[in-house]
């Protein structure tokens, strides 16, 4: 203890070294490379706390680990300021000073080590410039996506809205005028007539509301329950309910699912996606031949694409391909064409992420490719 006050007490004092260029064989060149490098040294070892502190004032609101910055200042200060003593030596032997500036040193090269380890898992967990690139690229291309969405949503309630409106004006309108009428006619058997009128116009409006709801129940089924489907135990129940119109069409179904046999999908989606195909295809069918419906899937790029093809009636892509999927729109002259099966098909696969297109040829057939929204839990 008394060596340490001792020491304390002649910290500034020389008088028990002599200077450093008369202890040694120093040749001028030698002693003034030392002190100059050294000198040198310093300088830079401030000169950078300098640009680190202006460096932290401009961005001491977004830098992290700030605290890391000012060790950092303090330990290349200290190393300089080692420096410096070592050249004043030459001249100012004060070597109780310099142990002590190497001892500060030390304290603060630890304390900076300490400061570092303990930001170390926070810093090693921050993105790259590369990781934070794709992540921009990312979400750049899922709200082009949203916006691409948003738009159709747009569009689609637009025409729903003028569906909507021209569908309903004609059989309400008809409904006020023949009130009316009843309540004007006296005679009991004209009244009857407008009765039975009145029920049938009441009909063909449950018609197009019950349409209408179908229509709207797709944009609004929210928390599906997704399960993984096989495509052939799909298939049989959805040909189970059409055993009635492929026995009288004489149609052969055929299908291969054997390089993508399931998928995880909403199972009541699933089945009305295959009812409304097959039902088109048997509808539409030809004439002249028995209907043939090949079914398959398969998979492209991680995501599941399946295909009806059939040999069918077809249409013309050139007059009618940007009218297919639109509510309402029938191409052959079939009383039972409502022109609501391919609308609701087309919106059950893009409320999913999917997207869906055909190819067809007049008198040839029909090919529609779904390619269904890759989930985690695709199989």
């Amino acid at each position: 203890m008394e060596q340490v006050v001792d020491f304390l007490k002649k910290l500034f004092l020389a008088e028990s070294w002599p200077p450093r260029w008369i202890c040694g064989t120093w040749t001028e060149f030698h002693g003034w490379l030392y002190i100059f490098s050294n000198l040198a040294i310093w300088a830079a070892y401030f000169t950078i706390p300098l640009i680190l502190f202006y460096f932290i004032k401009q961005r001491k609101h977004e830098l992290p680990f700030v605290r890391v910055f000012w060790l950092f200042i303090l330990f290349i200060l200290a190393c300089g300021t080692t420096h410096l003593m070592d050249a004043l030596l030459f001249y100012y032997p004060a070597y109780r000073l310099s142990g002590l500036i190497l001892f500060i040193t030390a304290l603060v090269s630890w304390g900076t080590i300490v400061g570092l380890a303990k930001v170390m898992p926070q810093a090693l967990a921050l993105k790259s410039p590369i990781q934070l690139e794709e992540i921009i690229q990312e979400r750049t291309y899922e709200l082009e996506k949203l916006s691409l969405s948003l738009a159709h949503q747009n569009e689609q309630l637009n025409e729903f809205r003028d569906i909507t409106s021209h569908n309903l004006r004609s059989p309400v309108s008809n409904l006020v005028s023949l009130i009316q009428l009843y309540e004007d006619e006296k005679n009991p058997a004209k009244q009857q007539l407008y009765v039975r009128k009145l029920r049938s116009v009441s009909n063909q409006l449950m018609v197009v509301l019950d349409e209408l709801h179908s229509v709207v129940k797709v944009t609004k089924d929210h928390g599906l329950h997704y399960e993984e489907l096989q495509f052939e135990n799909v298939l049989y129940e959805v040909t189970r309910n059409l055993t009635n119109q492929i026995n009288h069409a004489n149609a052969q179904i055929t299908y291969d699912f054997s390089v993508c046999p399931s998928i995880f999908y909403p199972k009541i989606y699933l089945e009305n996606i295959l009812l409304n195909l097959l039902s088109n295809a048997l509808k539409y069918r030809s004439p002249h031949r028995a209907p043939e419906i090949h079914l398959s899937s398969a998979r492209q790029n991680g995501e599941v694409v399946f295909s009806c093809k059939d040999n069918g009636l077809g249409l013309d892509m050139q007059k009618y391909g940007d009218k297919v999927f639109k509510l309402y729109k029938t191409f052959h002259r079939r009383k039972d064409a409502r022109g609501l099966g391919l609308f609701l098909t087309k919106s059950q696969v893009e409320s999913m992420g999917g997207r869906i297109s055909l190819e067809s040829k007049v008198g040839q057939g029909t090919v529609f490719t779904i390619i269904f929204q890759s989930q985690n839990k695709t199989l």
